[in-house]
């Protein structure tokens, strides 16, 4: 599946799900993920897509922040909003053992929709000459891993992603 494909299918989902997920036209708060994850056809699908989907959103917001109306434009990614404070939360939600989420996540899943997401993002940025090098790009995102996520087995699960990605 093309990564704009996922992105439709997940925004298709929350149209039939209708607002019980607390969020709006550009994404879901924390209380309301784990309705939409399982009120899709796929709850393995989407929680990788949320996973990665919202980590490369917000990696290409921070790092690239001039590029990212036009990032925006190709790729509609959902927002992953705060709980009771202003702002976005980790993608780490997706897979956070306090709630049990580390036990749903299924990594071949997450591999193999990770390289989707990851390979045409990577592509996206050198056609439009964001960067020149696809390694700088692995290298942002690998630091990103180490700086937004706490859970050790789960930095290594998402750093064997990356990797996979750029092979």
């Amino acid at each position: 599946m093309e990564t704009n494909e996922l992105i439709d299918n997940y925004w298709n989902e929350i149209k039939n799900i209708g607002n019980i997920y607390h969020g709006d036209k550009f994404g879901v708060c924390q209380c309301g993920t784990e309705r939409v994850i399982q009120s899709s056809k796929d709850e393995l699908t989407t929680r990788s897509f949320l996973l990665i989907g919202v980590l490369l959103d917000q990696l290409i917001h921070n790092k690239f922040n001039y590029f990212h109306s036009d990032f925006e434009k190709k790729f509609k990614f959902p927002k992953l909003y705060s709980h009771g404070v202003e702002g976005y939360a980790s993608p780490e939600w997706f897979i956070y053992y306090f709630h049990g989420y580390d036990k749903k996540i299924n990594w071949n899943n997450a591999k193999n929709i990770g390289k989707t997401l990851i390979s045409e993002i990577t592509e996206w940025l050198l056609i439009n000459k964001i960067i020149s090098d696809p390694l700088d790009f692995k290298n942002i995102l690998l630091e990103e891993i180490n700086r937004d996520f706490n859970q050790k087995k789960e930095i290594t699960n998402i750093k064997q992603i990356i990797n996979y990605s750029f092979d």
